[in-house]
């Protein structure tokens, strides 16, 4: 999975937040909109009109990282990596990125909202890779769509598919055949 190094900062440091958060008592409906109106104003939309879908994801996922510290099953039929033994932590299990890295976290696989001005900025560059994606279109298309779809439903996903590859690829080949 390709992946900009900003994705561990969110990982790790947003991922944390959201877990102190829980650990304060907010509901995660009230966590998921605070990463939201953040997206929307400080680290997004207001300041570089970008809401990235791509850095939801990966502070959701941290957050289930932090999570799946000490808590069994919040990776899917895995222990919790932590546990006490009287004062002492003990490793249950490793960490394994697979379990939390995944094609949303591929900007290019799970585009950005954007304001109209860099939107367009973003699909001229785009058209620049169409011949990548004219030899080879499965590299980007998102493997298990539907699930990750489920997996991040709540969120504040805003999906941007005219900010895609295929999207805009398509859409330059079908204005060239109709000229």
């Amino acid at each position: 999975v390709l992946t900009g190094s900003d994705k561990l900062g969110h990982f790790f440091s947003q991922g944390k937040k959201y877990y102190m958060s829980r650990l304060a008592g907010w509901r995660e409906e009230h966590i998921f909109g605070r990463g939201t109106f953040n997206e929307r104003w400080l680290f997004g939309q207001l300041t570089t009109s970008v809401y990235s879908n791509a850095d939801l994801v990966a502070n959701y996922e941290g957050y289930l990282f932090y999570r799946s510290l000490f808590e069994d099953g919040i990776v899917a039929g895995k222990s919790a990596i932590v546990r006490f033994a009287g004062d002492r932590a003990v490793i249950e299990r490793p960490f394994s990125w697979s379990d939390h890295v995944n094609d949303y976290w591929d900007e290019a696989l799970n585009p950005s909202h954007m304001s109209p001005a860099m939107a367009k900025s973003i699909q001229q560059a785009i058209l620049g890779v169409c011949p990548d994606y004219e030899r080879a279109p499965e590299v980007f298309r998102v493997r298990n769509e539907a699930a990750l779809e489920t997996r991040y439903a709540g969120i504040g996903l805003k999906p941007a598919p005219e900010n895609s590859v295929p999207f805009v690829c398509s859409a330059a080949a079908a204005a060239s055949a109709s000229r």
